[in-house]
């Protein structure tokens, strides 16, 4: 947010205002006020989590109860009655496998999901932090970690398995990454531009309306300096590494399906569910 705020005003006396604010304060005042910022975002989270207890629901619980059939069964799916395995492959496995290994450390407790999106939480706050100083400089870095730390939306969702935080951290990094990719020379760092293309490849392993994520390289790539063909070039190599983190779980479904299913097969049901002649309907009496 704060990447985008203060730029927008950046002839506004209120940047002016916060520039020659921050030009007052030394490096390391800005370094302690920003890990202030986030020590409160993380104690808000905590104590979020503990005082209200908020129970897993819905999407939440399932995310959770597969990460824990992938621990305990080995295996990615439901038990129908706790016997028959179904719904092979209905929901994105990608938050449900980031949150295995939190399960497979600290036990089948629900507990994980707040250490794991404290984790999700400290990776976009650093990140986003880093993104906000190299496009603006310290007022952008500043307001974002207050932001950040604050956002109330952000922060009820802990404890609840909410994939949102997970696609949060991964976006950040993969926005993070390719900011690197390229020298003031102009010459490409392909290995950074692949690892973008893995981190929004992972991405839409959680949530695969992100495939058009890439859109968002695209018109980046637009005002650059480039010569068009370089830019084509770039934005494919990302869409081929996108496309190569995918494919492992495009081939599990191959093997287990016997249909190619991209990522999921949820997308028609929650597609025909608002999209249909009873969706507008008032509520029954």
């Amino acid at each position: 947010m704060g990447v985008v705020v203060l730029p927008a005003t950046r002839r506004a006396a209120i940047y002016d205002f916060a520039n020659r604010f921050t030009a007052l304060l030394s490096p390391e005042v800005v370094r302690k006020y920003i890990l202030f910022c986030f020590g409160f975002g993380v104690a808000v989270r905590v104590m979020w989590a503990c005082l209200l207890s908020p129970p897993l629901y819905a999407d939440g619980f399932r995310y959770f109860k597969l990460a824990c059939n992938l621990v305990g069964k080995h295996c990615y799916c439901e038990h129908l009655f706790d016997v028959r395995p179904f719904r092979l492959a209905f929901y994105p496995p990608g938050y449900p496998l980031f949150l295995t290994p939190f399960v497979a450390l600290f036990g089948p407790h629900e507990w994980v999901t707040t250490v794991a999106t404290i984790a999700c939480f400290a990776l976009t706050f650093f990140l986003a932090c880093s993104i906000a100083k190299q496009w603006v400089g310290s007022p952008a870095v500043m307001l974002t970690a207050l932001l950040l730390a604050i956002w109330p939306e952000d922060a009820m969702v802990t404890g609840i398995a909410a994939k949102e935080v997970l696609l949060a951290a991964l976006l950040t990094a993969a926005l993070y990454v390719y900011m690197r990719c390229q020298r003031e020379n102009g010459k490409i760092r392909w290995g950074l531009l692949v690892t973008a293309g893995l981190l929004t490849g992972a991405a839409v392993l959680a949530q695969p309306g992100l495939l058009l994520f890439p859109s968002v390289f695209l018109a980046a790539e637009w005002s650059s300096k480039l010569a068009p063909g370089r830019r084509f070039v770039k934005v494919a190599v990302l869409c081929v590494a996108m496309l190569l983190a995918i494919l492992p779980w495009t081939m599990r479904n191959k093997l287990v399906l016997h249909h190619f299913v991209l990522v999921s097969t949820n997308g028609g049901s929650i597609f025909y569910r608002a999209n249909n002649p009873k969706a507008d309907l008032p509520p029954e009496k």
